[in-house]
Order: structure tokens, then C-alpha cells, then sequence
């Protein structure tokens, strides 16, 4: 049982976790079907800056479209939790307080009333620092076994 210990206590001593989530790719179209709006998540732990990046096409020819202005909203289940009028920035910075569902609605784009929502759900990520001191922990626990035997 010790061997066993130890083997695991050297080997996830020798491999670096990476905890971070993937980037998340998201779709819609507006309500009224001029828009097809993609989104790149960049999610982050609660209370951190999660980054997403919009890019704009024009639904028909599937171009790009530079420079949109847009409203963007952030709705939680009970509460609006963010307005931003007047954007054109395709990168936006949010940070979330605590996990859940809510809604990005990007809305009034390019001024002609037309909206589009994104539903998402926030999850915390399991902090790396954890595992760093359970590894930590078992090791010494480990050491102080062996040394109690000897």
C-alpha cells in the first residue's frame, strides 16, 4: 500500500495539471435573421474576468461585418447583472460573482432594433491550488509513515 502511495505521490508530483477550461464556441442568428452572431468563451474561475470574443456575418453571404455597434445585456435568472450600450469592441471583458445560468443579449444592433440571445452557464473550475496541497498532504503523510515503520 505504501509502494502505491508513493508511485502515486511521484507521479502527480511529475505532471503539471491544467485545469483551465477549453474555450467555448457559441452561435446564434438575430431574431430577425440579418446576423449571424459567434461567440468565443474564454471562461475563468468566479470572480475573474471571463473574455468573449463576437464576430459578426451577415447571415446571407456569411462575410464578416466590422465595426457593428451593438447593446449587450447580462441577465441572470433573477436580475439584470450588466448593460453596455453603444459598443463596437469585439472583445468583452465579464466577470461573474457566482456560478448559474444567464443570458448575454446582444441587442440593437447596428440600430435596427434586431436582438439576439446567448444562454449560457457558468460553472466554477476546480482551483489547481487544491490539488497542489492534497498531493502535498499525501506526500507527507506518506513520508511520515515511512519514517514511523523504520
Amino acid at each position: 500500500m505504501l509502494k502505491i502511495s508513493l508511485a502515486f505521490i511521484i507521479f502527480a508530483s511529475l505532471i503539471s495539471p491544467a485545469f483551465a477550461q477549453d474555450n467555448i464556441y457559441l452561435e446564434t442568428t438575430s431574431d430577425q435573421g440579418t446576423f449571424k452572431i459567434e461567440m468565443q468563451w474564454t471562461p475563468a474561475e468566479i470572480d475573474r474576468y471571463n473574455t468573449f470574443v463576437l464576430k459578426f456575418m451577415d447571415s446571407d453571404t456569411g462575410k464578416e461585418i466590422q465595426d457593428v455597434r451593438y447593446d449587450l445585456l447580462l441577465h441572470s435568472e433573477t436580475q439584470q447583472e450588466l448593460r453596455r450600450v453603444d459598443q463596437t469592441n469585439t472583445v468583452q471583458e465579464i466577470r461573474f460573482s457566482e456560478p448559474g445560468s444567464y443570458v448575454i443579449e446582444i441587442s440593437d444592433i447596428e440600430g435596427l432594433g434586431e436582438n439576439a440571445t446567448i444562454p449560457i452557464k457558468v460553472t466554477p473550475e476546480f482551483p489547481s491550488d487544491i490539488i497542489l496541497a492534497l498531493v502535498a498532504g499525501m506526500a507527507v503523510i506518506s513520508a511520515f509513515r515511512l519514517k514511523k515503520r523504520q
